[in-house]
């Protein structure tokens, strides 16, 4: 009896020394978070599969709340075959859009043996949204501290919309995750005291992010300048309250400059990233050209750029292949 409470203290004892452990204190909230969100992908797929809620969920799990994949789930099944019959580089620079390729590569683990369902591309979605879990709470242990951190990437991992979207063909997942590599670099850029390496791999992350930004959603460039511009200011700020200048920060910063003003530049290499696959009102290049004037006498927007040439308000004269 006494041999088997010694071994007993024992296996406690190895226990509490196990969770002190950096690498089992990760360990148990990834594989709950796995857990979790397969188990919530699987029903969302069952409700479609058994026509539970045949008005709001197809067969294969995509959900009306997020039609957009309808229309991606041929260009996914297509890329499939081209990878297939083609090769990798036909593959790579067939028009379609980023978020859409990288899906096909989730969808040719399964599509062997299973036609297009949701959890055929689960694999990217559940890297997606545990690379967003992740992000919030290191952004909120740097912002305030670990409780709050735990807190936010609590409510994030939880919270019902957003659970629902990731288990979709979307392209939010990966914008949502760029743009939080994005505010974590820089939040780690104004902290500081970086050795050379980390400033390189941070300079490196924050780069591919706004490369990702820059391709996945075109429209909202100018605010991402914006940050960049808002990031270099309290950069400034800093180094003037510190009194002292960090170069390794200061070279991350320039990087960063340097990527979101030569970024613009390679847009014409970035269209086959970019191609919708359907009639367009507007490019998005249009977009950012265009300024926002005073109010017609009608009461309607006045936009001054090329695209105006060609529409009249609600009145499409000539559409944009």
């Amino acid at each position: 009896m006494s041999m088997l409470s010694a071994q007993k203290l024992k296996m406690r004892k190895a226990f509490r020394e196990a969770l002190k452990r950096r690498g089992f204190r990760i360990l148990i909230p990834l594989t709950v978070l796995i857990v979790w969100h397969l188990a919530v992908t699987t029903a969302v797929y069952e409700v479609g599969k058994h026509k539970l809620a045949p008005d709001q969920i197809y067969a294969n799990g995509l959900g009306k709340f997020a039609h957009d994949g309808l229309t991606y789930e041929p260009q996914c099944v297509e890329l499939c075959s081209i990878m297939k019959n083609e090769g990798p580089v036909a593959w790579w620079v067939w028009p379609t859009q980023l978020h859409v390729r990288l899906y096909s590569l989730s969808l040719m683990l399964f599509i062997r043996w299973f036609s297009f369902n949701i959890l055929t591309i689960e694999i990217l979605n559940l890297s997606y949204y545990l690379g967003i879990v992740a992000l919030v709470f290191k952004i909120g242990t740097a912002i305030f501290d670990r409780a709050s951190g735990l807190l936010a990437a609590g409510i994030v991992a939880t919270w019902p919309s957003f659970l629902l979207h990731t288990t979709q063909l979307l392209r939010d997942p990966i914008l949502i995750l760029a743009i939080l590599v994005f505010v974590s670099g820089v939040i780690t850029l104004l902290r500081g005291e970086m050795t050379w390496r980390r400033g390189i791999m941070l300079a490196l992350r924050i780069s591919v992010a706004i490369l990702v930004i820059r391709i996945v959603r075109l429209p909202i460039w100018s605010l991402l300048c914006a940050g960049v511009g808002a990031a270099l200011v309290f950069l400034l700020i800093t180094f003037m309250r510190r009194k002292r200048i960090d170069k390794t920060a200061t070279v991350a910063a320039l990087a960063m400059l340097l990527v979101t003003l030569l970024v613009p530049q390679f847009q014409p290499f970035f269209h086959n990233q970019q191609e919708l696959r359907r009639r367009r009102m507007i490019s998005p290049e249009e977009i950012q050209s265009c300024r926002w004037n005073s109010k017609s006498p009608r009461g309607e927007p006045d936009l001054n750029c090329a695209w105006t040439n060609r529409v009249t308000w609600g009145r499409p004269t000539t559409v944009r292949e």
